[in-house]
């Protein structure tokens, strides 16, 4: 959840479901500049150090609630920051969907158009 706060996107690849299993698997993070832009390197650090994929070096919630980014308080500034990065993210989303909805309908009329031919043709 930290992770899609501060930077508005998700933590894995989602091209395929393959890939982002693979990802979480490993806990593969990417700190994408076009989303992480002005977020702190405390904050970076902490989400790091929450996303890891062995339990035993994950840090525990008391832990995370000692780290650098919660007690100097820079957390509260950065989550404010980050309805804005959500709101960006939707955006992307709703286009891309978009996007691909319009050429599912473009791939099914063209597969009407060809089966009409060939049923005209018959």
């Amino acid at each position: 959840m930290l992770f899609l706060m501060l930077s508005g996107s998700l933590p894995f690849p989602q091209e395929n479901p393959a890939t982002a299993f693979e990802a979480m698997l490993k806990a593969h993070l990417s700190f994408r500049e076009d989303f992480w832009n002005g977020i702190s390197s405390a904050a970076k650090d902490l989400v790091s150090k929450l996303l890891v994929a062995d339990p035993e070096k994950r840090l525990t919630a008391n832990e995370a609630l000692q780290h650098e980014w919660i007690v100097e308080q820079a957390s509260f500034v950065e989550l404010c920051q980050s309805k804005e990065r959500l709101h960006k993210h939707h955006a992307m989303l709703l286009s891309q969907n978009k996007q691909e909805l319009e050429d599912a309908i473009s791939r099914q009329k063209l597969c009407s158009n060809l089966r009409s031919r060939s049923h005209e043709e018959s």
